[in-house]
């Protein structure tokens, strides 16, 4: 399992690339995560969206969160490191991430880390012929959940 969250869907592309030119004709899975409720859910640019969540976070955060790393020796980025503040938390930035997981053959199981994905994702990735996963925590009423979700 490769989780990508952290990925775009240019470098998860190149990870996948990597994987599938090492695991000969083995399959492997992905994992994403897409919450079932987020702030912004059905803005469909990741940009946008991105810039509304920015937005929320106070700047005095930010100066903690930069003190607290400085305080503890992590450094900072090289200047002009791009960074995404918006990983592949929302079905606006996990859309391309499954678009180049489709693209690759060997991939054959998509684990969502947060329950039961998006109905359309389900369908758009058992559609493939892949499975489609969810981890789950050990609440019994979550685990009814899945069966009605067509989760694989």
């Amino acid at each position: 399992m490769l989780g990508a969250v952290g990925f775009s869907a240019e470098q998860l592309e190149i990870e996948l690339k990597w994987i599938d030119e090492h695991v000969g004709d083995k399959p492997y899975g992905v994992d994403i995560v897409i919450p079932g409720k987020y702030e912004g859910k059905g803005m469909d640019d990741p940009a946008e969206l991105e810039a509304k969540l920015r937005a929320m976070v106070p700047p005095e955060h930010r100066a903690f969160a930069k003190r607290l790393l400085a305080e503890h020796g992590v450094p900072e980025l090289p200047e002009g490191t791009q960074t995404r503040e918006l990983l592949g938390w929302t079905a606006a930035t996990a859309g391309p991430q499954i678009e180049a997981m489709l693209k690759h053959p060997k991939v054959k199981l998509v684990a969502n880390a947060l329950g039961t994905p998006p109905a359309e994702i389900i369908k758009e990735i058992q559609q493939s012929g892949r499975l489609v996963g969810a981890l789950c925590a050990a609440s019994s009423t979550r685990s009814r959940t899945r069966p009605r979700a067509s989760i694989s």
